[in-house]
Formats: structure tokens, C-alpha cells, sequence
């Protein structure tokens, strides 16, 4: 292939250029072959110029890129970040305020089971006071129902010794009215009503028999009081023989 062939080949545009020419000498060849040359140059040059350019501008862009990239991804880890950090303080939110529900809740059970047992204590205390209170009365009314019982009874047993004994002076005053005397100060073997209803007092009875027994056997026990009845004139021992009677010798 001849040069200039090649070099429309390589350069298209350089067919802009050319006239057609005649045929011209060997150092017009020359010249013109160093001028194509520099021309050639020129447009290497300019076209790696251009290739430099566009690779600058490439990488430029590139690093642009990646400076973009590292930002956008740096807000996206920093937003990323905030998220995550508004997630936990949102946890740590949630939590704190489950923790103190759980405080006030507990405390206001606890605040209720005291409140609870304190009623019950009081409830309790209030039924044991009362029940003691109902307990004294009840005692007190039995002890004083006791009390009246027991005063109703002795008096029952006095007015009803009382009766007995009296009773018994009369038979003993008609029994043995040769003993009976009126005087304050009787003598020996006689006696008055004082006397009998005080001898009476010192016995242990419920009824007339039993009253009768007591005086039948203080009345043996007198006749064997031999120092008793010899102090006694003949004229009384012989009374209180014929009546059997010697409860006042």
C-alpha cells in the first residue's frame, strides 16, 4: 500500500486537504511528506490529548462518583445510625416506661395488701374488742346473775331456817313449856326464844328433821355433860330427867 493511501486510510479528513496536483518534485515530495508528518503529529497529539482529557475527565468523574458514593453512603450509615439509635432509645423508652408501670403497679398492690391487711387487723381487732365487751357483759351478767341467785338463795335458806326454827321453838315452847322462860337471863335448864334460835344457828340443816336430829343429839350429848348437870339443884336434875330435856343445863 503507498503512504498516502495509508494515511487517507488513517486520516479520512486529510482527503479535505488535498488538490489535486500535479506531478511535483522530489523535494515538494519532501516537504510535503514533513508536512503531513507534522500534521499527523499534530492530530496524534491533539487526539491523545483528547484521550488524556476524557480520561481525566473520567476518572474526575469516577472520583466524583465515589465521592458521591462515600457520601451517600455515609448518610445512609449516619441515617442508618440514627435509626438505629432512635430504635434503642425507643426500646429503652418502651422498657423504662414497662419497668416503672410494673414499679406502680407494684407498689400499688402492695400499697392495697397493706391497706387490705390493715382493714382485716382493724376488722379483727374491732371483733376481738367486741368480743371480749360481750364476753365481760356475759360474765358480769352471770356473776350477777350468780350473785342474785346465790342472795336469793341464802335468803331463800334464811327465811326458810328461819321458818324452821321457828317452827321449832313452837313445838319446843309447847313441848316443853315447863323449860320456857320470858326472862332475858334465864336459869339453868330454862331457856328463852333467843336462846333456842341461837343454839339452833349453831346446827347444820336444811329441814325440821334434820333441825330435830341436830337437837336430839346435842341434847344426848348435854346429858352426858355430867359437869354441866351436877351444877344443877336436885330439884332441876329431877326436872330434866322426868322430861328428858337438857339442852340448856
Amino acid at each position: 500500500m503507498k503512504f498516502n493511501a495509508f494515511l487517507y486510510k488513517l486520516f479520512p479528513c486529510m482527503k479535505n486537504y488535498e488538490q489535486p496536483q500535479s506531478p511535483q518534485s522530489p523535494q515538494s515530495c519532501l516537504q510535503l511528506y514533513k508536512q503531513r508528518q507534522k500534521l499527523l503529529e499534530e492530530r496524534v497529539e491533539a487526539e491523545q490529548q483528547e484521550a488524556e482529557s476524557v480520561e481525566a475527565e473520567r476518572v474526575e468523574a469516577e472520583r466524583v462518583e465515589a465521592e458521591q458514593q462515600e457520601v451517600e453512603r455515609v448518610e445512609a450509615e449516619r441515617v442508618e445510625a440514627e435509626r438505629v439509635e432512635a430504635e434503642r432509645v425507643e426500646v429503652e423508652r418502651v422498657e423504662a416506661e414497662r419497668v416503672e408501670a410494673e414499679r406502680v403497679e407494684v407498689e400499688r398492690v402492695e400499697a392495697e395488701r397493706v391497706e387490705a391487711e390493715r382493714v382485716e387487723a382493724e376488722r379483727v381487732e374491732t371483733e376481738r374488742v367486741e368480743t371480749e365487751r360481750v364476753e365481760a357483759e356475759r360474765v358480769e351478767a352471770e356473776r350477777v346473775e350468780a350473785e342474785q341467785q346465790e342472795a336469793e338463795r341464802v335468803e331463800t335458806e334464811r327465811v326458810e331456817t328461819e321458818r324452821v326454827v321457828d317452827n321449832m321453838f313452837r313445838q319446843y315452847m309447847d313441848k316443853f313449856h315447863e323449860f320456857f322462860s320470858s326472862r332475858t337471863q334465864p336459869i339453868h335448864s330454862n331457856f328463852n326464844e333467843k336462846m333456842f334460835k341461837d343454839l339452833c344457828d349453831s346446827f347444820t340443816f336444811n329441814t325440821e328433821g334434820e333441825l330435830l336430829e341436830c337437837l336430839d343429839r346435842y341434847n344426848l350429848m348435854q346429858k352426858q355433860n355430867k359437869k354441866a348437870y351436877n351444877q344443877l339443884s336436885r330439884k332441876r336434875k329431877l326436872k330434866c330427867d322426868v322430861f328428858k330435856f337438857y339442852l340448856f343445863i
